[in-house]
């Protein structure tokens, strides 16, 4: 009997073939998930960037947008574009209300279209 104690004690420390097998393709089943993994998550990341530059994109558009509006807006304000026509010596003058007469429509023309009288 002190043979087989001796036996299996020595026998003890091995890992056998079937466990081994199981071990590397848990190994391999873990690589491959772990890429897979790493893959996606850099896709994502890829994404969030690409989506943060349209953003800043838009944000950028529509700053210069807005500027635009308000250099139009100074520009065409009536004072100043009164300004601006005294500055050039201009002879155009602001049209009194006296002088403004009501549209009328014409028999000639299209329904609902009208000119001013003259």
């Amino acid at each position: 009997m002190s043979t087989e104690q001796e036996v299996s004690y020595r026998y003890a420390n091995r890992i056998s073939f079937r466990i081994l097998g199981w071990m590397v393709c848990f190994a391999i089943l873990t690589a491959v998930a772990g890429v897979f993994y790493a893959e996606f998550k850099n896709d994502r990341a890829a994404i969030y960037a690409e989506i943060e530059s349209i953003n800043r994109d838009i944000a950028a558009s529509t700053m210069k947008t807005n500027e635009y509006r308000a250099k139009i807006n100074s520009m065409t304000a009536r004072w100043n574009m009164l300004g601006r026509l005294d500055m050039l010596g201009s002879d155009m003058q602001e049209i009194q209300s006296s002088q403004l007469e009501e549209l009328r429509t014409l028999h000639g023309t299209e329904a609902g279209k009208a000119t001013a009288a003259r």
